[in-house]
C-alpha cells in the first residue's frame, strides 16, 4: 500500500499539525497572560507609589497647618510643597510602596498647588500616576 494515499498516515500528519497549533497557541496565550499581568503589576506600584508620595505631601502639610495654627500665623502652602524636605519625604516614600509592590524605580516626583488642591505626580518608567488632597490654601495659579 503507498503511504501517501493510507488514510493512517495522513491522520497522524493532521493530528501532529494539530498539536503543533495548539502548543503554539498556548504558548502565546502564557507569554501574553504574563505581560499583562506584569503590566497590571506596575500600574498597581505606580498608583501606590502616588498614594504613599501623597500621604508624605500631606503629613508635611498638616504639621505646617498645626505650628501655623498654634502660633497664630497664616500658613505658607508654598514653602511647604517648595522644601526640599517635603519633596525628599515624597521620593522616599513613592520609592518604597513602588518596590514593595514590585514596581520600578521614581524617576521623578513634582508637587503641584492650584485650585484649592495639592496634586503629587510621579513618574516611573515613562508612566505617571497623580493623586491629591485638598488644600484650601492653594489659590488659582
Amino acid at each position: 500500500m503507498d503511504a501517501v494515499r493510507d488514510d493512517r498516515g495522513q491522520a497522524v500528519l493532521l493530528a501532529a499539525f494539530i498539536i503543533a497549533i495548539a502548543a503554539a497557541v498556548l504558548i502565546g496565550l502564557q507569554l501574553q497572560q504574563a505581560r499583562a499581568f506584569a503590566l497590571e503589576r506596575s500600574r498597581r506600584a505606580g498608583e501606590a507609589a502616588a498614594e504613599a508620595a501623597t500621604t508624605a505631601v500631606a503629613d508635611a502639610y498638616a504639621a505646617a497647618l498645626r505650628e501655623a495654627v498654634a502660633k497664630k500665623r497664616v500658613m505658607d502652602i508654598g514653602r511647604v510643597i517648595g522644601s526640599a524636605a517635603t519633596n525628599d519625604a515624597a521620593r522616599a516614600a513613592a520609592a518604597e510602596a513602588s518596590a514593595a509592590n514590585g514596581g520600578s524605580a521614581i524617576d521623578d516626583v513634582t508637587l503641584h498647588c492650584a485650585d484649592r488642591r495639592v496634586e503629587v505626580t510621579i513618574l516611573s518608567s515613562g508612566a505617571s500616576y497623580r493623586a491629591g488632597f485638598p488644600a484650601g490654601e492653594c489659590s488659582r495659579r
